[in-house]
C-alpha cells in the first residue's frame, strides 16, 4: 500500500509590500507635487490678431503675472461683481488682483517679489556675483509674461510694468489668446 501523504497547501498573499509599496509610491508623489499654487489663474484673455503660441520649452524660464477679477461665493455658487458680469469694465480698484503662482501681491509687494526674481535669476541663471545680482541698475535676462484680464484697468498692467522696470526686469510679454474662428 501506498501512502500518499496529504499535504494542505495554503496559499495566501502577503499584502505587507505591498502596503510598503503603495506608501512609498503616495510619500513620493506627495514630495514631487507642487503645492505652490497654480502658475495660471482664470483669466479673460484678449484676442490678438497675430499671435505667438506658447511652446512649452519657451515657458521654462519665464514668470507669469496674472491681472485677474476676483469672484466672491454667494449663498448659490459663485458670482462676480454685476458689471463685470454684464460684460462691463469693473472699475472697483478692490476686485483686481495681481498674482504670481496663485500669490496675491499689492504694488509694494509686487516690487519687492521682481527684485528678488530678478536677483534670483542674475544670480543663478547668468551667473553674477551677489552684488552685480542686487545691482537693479543691470538689467536682467528673464522675461516675465503679463497676463491681464481683458476688461481690466490698465492701471493694473502699467503698475506691474513700472515694478518690473524698477527691478530691472525688460523683458516683457503679453498674454493674448485665439482670435475666433470664422
Amino acid at each position: 500500500m501506498s501512502r500518499q501523504a496529504q499535504t494542505e497547501d495554503s496559499v495566501y498573499m502577503n499584502v505587507i509590500p505591498m502596503v510598503d509599496i503603495m506608501f512609498l509610491l503616495l510619500l513620493f508623489f506627495m514630495l514631487t507635487a507642487d503645492f505652490g499654487g497654480r502658475e495660471l489663474e482664470e483669466v479673460l484673455l484678449s484676442r490678438g490678431a497675430s499671435i505667438k503660441e506658447d511652446k512649452q520649452d519657451e515657458a521654462k524660464d519665464r514668470v507669469n503675472i496674472n491681472v485677474f477679477h476676483t469672484t466672491t461665493v454667494k449663498d448659490q455658487g459663485t458670482v462676480e461683481c454685476p458689471d463685470y458680469d454684464a460684460k462691463k469694465p469693473c472699475r472697483n480698484d478692490s476686485h483686481w488682483n495681481i498674482a504670481i503662482r496663485g500669490k496675491r501681491y499689492g504694488s509694494q509687494e509686487l516690487e519687492s517679489k521682481a527684485k528678488d526674481l530678478a536677483r534670483d535669476f542674475k544670480k543663478f541663471k547668468q551667473n553674477m556675483s551677489d552684488a552685480q545680482a542686487a545691482d537693479t541698475k543691470i538689467p536682467t535676462e528673464l522675461r516675465v509674461m503679463i497676463r491681464a484680464d481683458m476688461r481690466v484697468p490698465f492701471k493694473f498692467v502699467q503698475v506691474c510694468q513700472e515694478k518690473l522696470a524698477t527691478a530691472g526686469i525688460y523683458k516683457l510679454e503679453y498674454g493674448a489668446a485665439e482670435p475666433d474662428k470664422k
